[in-house]
C-alpha cells in the first residue's frame, strides 16, 4: 500500500546514517508513485462505471421525488 510508504519512509529519512536516509528516500519515492498510479486507475474506472452511476442517481432522484424511503434495504 502506498499510503505506508510514507510516514515509514519520513521516519527513516530522520535518521541520522546515510543508508537509512536512502531506504527513506526510496520509501518516499515508492508512496508517491503508488499514490499517483492508485488515483489514475480510480478514475479510469469511475468513468468506466460513468453510465452505472448515472443511473443510480436518476434512480435515487426519482424515489426522492415520489417520497419513497431510501434505507438500507433500498439499493438491494
Amino acid at each position: 500500500m502506498p499510503y505506508f510508504g510514507a510516514p515509514i519512509g519520513l521516519a527513516f529519512m530522520m535518521c541520522d546514517d546515510r543508508r537509512r536516509q536512502e531506504v527513506g528516500r526510496w520509501c518516499l519515492l515508492w508512496s508517491a508513485v503508488g499514490l499517483v498510479a492508485h488515483g489514475v486507475v480510480t478514475a479510469l474506472l469511475l468513468i468506466g462505471m460513468r453510465e452505472y452511476l448515472m443511473l443510480i442517481m436518476k434512480s435515487v432522484g426519482g424515489a426522492a421525488e415520489r417520497g419513497m424511503g431510501g434505507g438500507p434495504m433500498f439499493l438491494l
